[in-house]
């Protein structure tokens, strides 16, 4: 995990750098953003669960956005809220509770923007990271779960200035995940039990925003920016459950989907 925080921390220097190559034209345009993210989260398996309901928090980010140039975009969101679990028991027993959940996304983005008059177009390739916690504990009985996983977005923006003060774009983008990982502290359960952590198996994802973005003053825009994204997790591979050291059973982790609609409500300051 060392060499994602390294990579993150050597692109944080990247805007220091166009800087000192472009500060000589002053119509660069760099956006950083703030606001409010909300989504509907539905998430189930290939077995008799599923959870569903809100997750809100913040979005912060950097963009770097000119005419006929590089684009770069630093993208966080740390959101959370209450999901409700329909599922079973190991002993096939149905069960139903709310317990809250959290999520940390963090995407980097590098690209060309294409600019003819008003309109431009942004082929772009990035680097992603994505962590969940899944806190089933609060159930007696349950157990927590913690997902890591990263991905290789790449797709294309389309933009169009309708005037200096308003425009809209188009994000599409595959995420093809790896490096997929869920640990299951079963000693919640027994502190007897072991945490075995579970391969997953890699799956491909989408996403797709559109961004309307309203200049209210020289330097202060407001965005709205609806999304939709869906990603897969493949079935893990298996790993044995221990109980003071003694295997006592096989388990797994089964395939899944998850499906995210949302809305962010941003501030931009722009310089």
């Amino acid at each position: 995990m060392r060499y994602i925080f390294y990579f993150f921390l050597s692109i944080l220097l990247i805007p220091t750098l166009v800087f000192a190559v472009d500060n000589s034209n002053p119509k660069i345009n760099h956006h950083i953003y703030m606001g409010l993210t909300t989504s509907y989260f539905d998430y189930s398996e290939n077995a008799p669960s599923n959870e569903e309901g809100i997750l809100s928090g913040i979005d912060l980010g950097y963009e770097f956005l000119k005419p006929n140039c590089i684009y770069m975009k630093l993208d966080s969101v740390l959101a959370g809220g209450q999901l409700e679990y329909d599922g079973e028991t190991w002993g096939g027993k149905s069960v139903s509770f709310d317990h809250d959940d959290f999520i940390f996304d963090l995407e980097y983005d590098f690209g060309f923007n294409i600019q003819i008059k008003d309109f431009y177009i942004i082929p772009f390739i990035g680097f992603s990271y994505h962590f969940w916690a899944r806190n089933l504990s609060e159930y007696s009985g349950g157990y927590d779960e913690k997902y890591n996983w990263i991905c290789v977005p790449f797709g294309t923006i389309f933009g169009y200035n309708f005037t200096d003060s308003f425009n809209i774009q188009l994000k599409l983008n595959a995420n093809p995940m790896a490096y997929g990982q869920v640990q299951a502290f079963f000693s919640d359960i027994d502190s007897n039990f072991n945490d075995p952590t579970l391969e997953l198996g890699n799956k491909w994802g989408h996403r797709s925003e559109l961004c309307a973005r309203l200049k209210i003053d020289k330097n202060w825009a407001v965005m709205i920016n609806p999304f939709f994204e869906y990603y897969e997790f493949g079935k893990s591979d298996n790993e044995k459950l221990e109980y003071s050291d003694i295997p006592v059973n096989i388990i797994y982790e089964p395939a899944s989907e998850t499906y995210k609609i949302g809305i962010n409500l941003l501030v931009t300051f722009m310089f």
